[in-house]
């Protein structure tokens, strides 16, 4: 099954604690406090939860939007894709 938006929001609203409704495509990495350690363990829930392995060099910053994050991510992965909500978001 392909990594979608949906399934970012997921884990971000687990590893945060955040309610999935505040995480909206234009929320950045700051809004959800992602530093290095919350990096971590998402890099670990996106291998276990769909086996997508987050790679050391994105490109991201903590004014990256989720939106934008999940394009990284599809860019990184062959079976991450964006899903329609994020590009109609945009």
């Amino acid at each position: 099954m392909p990594l979608t938006y949906d399934d970012v929001v997921s884990i971000l609203a687990d590893i945060t604690g955040m309610d999935e409704d505040e995480i909206t495509p234009q929320t950045t990495l700051l809004d959800v406090e992602m530093d290095s350690l919350l990096l971590a363990e998402f890099a670990t829930q996106l291998a276990e939860r769909h086996g997508v392995d987050l790679a050391d060099s994105l490109d991201i910053t903590p004014e990256t939007t989720i939106a934008d994050f999940v394009h990284v991510l599809a860019e990184q992965s062959s079976s991450a894709e964006a899903a329609p909500s994020v590009l109609s978001a945009l």
